[in-house]
């Protein structure tokens, strides 16, 4: 592993890091920024989308799961936490959660909430249940 510097939202991080570990999962799981979400894994969705700004100054939108740490390195990102100016919000955050609430009441609470891990296979969460060390019967 190296130490990669990454410029997000206008700090800059030192991370130990694999350099070929997906931008995305670097600003989650290591930054700890739970505003850029992971859709479908395959740069389709937009769900990761970010802003990359390299060294023409141009902000990029790049899907954050197809892209490498290695790659961003010193490049200034942007993600929806960074959008915001002097603590008020921005118009494409504020849409977010009237999206998000608008969307909220419709969704039936007794289907099981699926997700996805890092490899993009679905995990079902379900309930937890009591399961004791014997849970077969020897008779």
């Amino acid at each position: 592993m190296s130490i990669f510097q990454l410029h997000v939202n206008g700090r800059m991080y030192h991370v130990d890091i694999d350099g070929n570990m997906p931008l995305l999962w670097a600003i989650r799981d290591i930054l700890g920024l739970k505003g850029t979400k992971f859709g479908c894994g395959v740069a389709q969705c937009g769900a990761c989308t970010v802003h990359l700004t390299g060294g023409d100054g141009v902000p990029r939108a790049v899907r954050s799961c197809s892209v490498d740490v290695g790659v961003a390195q010193l490049s200034h990102i942007t993600t929806i936490e960074g959008l915001s100016y002097n603590g008020g919000e921005h118009p494409c955050q504020t849409a977010w959660v009237e999206d998000h609430e608008r969307r909220r009441p419709a969704q039936d609470q007794s289907t099981p909430h699926r997700r996805r891990d890092r490899r993009g296979h679905a995990r079902q969460h379900l309930p937890l249940r009591n399961l004791s060390t014997n849970s077969r019967s020897d008779s």
